[in-house]
């Protein structure tokens, strides 16, 4: 869904955005570009993730696609929730599959 939102922002003809945090952004497009890379790459680091493992939790991939050793708390349960996010749309995509064991959801290719 976050994609399919950056698709539709992309349409828009935007000379200045206000964004909540940091800095302002005088290339729109160039921005959505940004953000399209950045999000593909997490996709990948996260499929890697899961297709070097033999099931793996979503704590587990988000500590290697994120390296939580280097993130504070707040920034832990962010990675977790993105991760969350990317395994989903793997999922969706049909390049990984989950199952749960004794409550826990593993994920695999």
């Amino acid at each position: 869904r976050y994609l399919e939102s950056l698709a539709e922002l992309n349409q828009l003809d935007v000379r200045l955005g206000l964004p909540g945090h940091k800095w302002l952004i005088n290339n729109w497009h160039g921005r959505i570009r940004e953000m399209f890379a950045h999000h593909e790459d997490r996709l990948s680091h996260t499929l890697k993730a899961v297709a070097d493992s033999h099931g793996i939790t979503v704590n587990q991939v988000s500590k290697v696609v994120f390296r939580l050793g280097d993130l504070d708390i707040h920034q832990s349960r962010f990675a977790v929730a993105e991760t969350l996010a990317h395994l989903d749309h793997l999922e969706t995509a049909g390049a990984i599959g989950k199952e749960s064991k004794d409550g826990i959801w593993r994920y695999s290719t």
